[in-house]
């Protein structure tokens, strides 16, 4: 029998302790029994503020973090955000930066955190970090230096920028897809389009870019 990942288990062992079926639980949080079912086999992984509910509902203790297999780097940033949840001086939360696009969740990274960047608690999100930006092929949207916010669990729509990467390279382009052909496109015209992505292509798309956080207008 396949291992579940450590979240996983430790979520379904909680509800099954507090005597609670996927339906009951997911009723009161207000979502779905079929998303508390792919929590609980390791197909789903909430977003910050859904999972601090998770934890209240369940009664499972914040000293738990470790057992969810958080990185080292990113556990104080992580218990910061449970401490809030429970009446912190400040509603600042902080998310990791990185200077690469990271594989899969912020959790999985093996790059190293650069730093954190203070958000505020909705923009906050497991699932979320802030990237500092070095190439310029989506210039002058977005500049080098540049920090922007980075989302691993949506999925794109047109005309989206992502955090993509193609044959082992890592880079930001415009989403768009015509029929079942996608295009990456740079808005600095001095890049070219690879066009298309085709299915020979190790081709990924590891998140959407939600905003700017930061930008220097001069050099610092």
């Amino acid at each position: 029998m396949k291992k579940l990942p450590p979240l996983a288990e430790l979520v379904r062992r909680a509800r099954r302790r507090a005597a609670l079926t996927q339906f009951s639980l997911a009723k009161r949080l207000g979502c779905t029994d079929s998303y508390i079912a792919k929590i609980e086999t390791g197909k789903a992984y909430p977003a910050t503020d859904f999972l601090i509910r998770l934890f209240q509902q369940l009664k499972i203790e914040e000293r738990h973090l470790v057992d969810v297999a958080l990185p080292q780097a990113l556990r104080p940033i992580v218990e910061k955000a449970f401490r809030s949840a429970g009446g912190s001086e400040t509603p600042w939360r902080a998310l990791p930066v990185f200077g690469e696009i990271v594989a899969g969740t912020p959790a999985q990274a093996k790059q190293e955190v650069l730093g954190e960047f203070e958000m505020l608690p909705e923009t906050w999100s497991l699932s979320r970090y802030v990237l500092r930006v070095s190439g310029d092929s989506m210039a002058p949207t977005i500049q080098p230096g540049d920090l922007v916010l980075v989302d691993t669990s949506l999925r794109p729509r047109q005309n989206d920028i992502i955090a993509c990467v193609i044959n082992g390279e890592a880079t930001l382009k415009r989403y768009i897809k015509r029929g079942t052909v996608i295009l990456l496109k740079a808005d600095n015209p001095a890049f070219p389009d690879i066009i298309p992505v085709t299915a020979t292509d190790d081709f990924r798309i590891e998140g959407v870019i939600l905003k700017i956080v930061e930008r220097n207008l001069r050099p610092v």
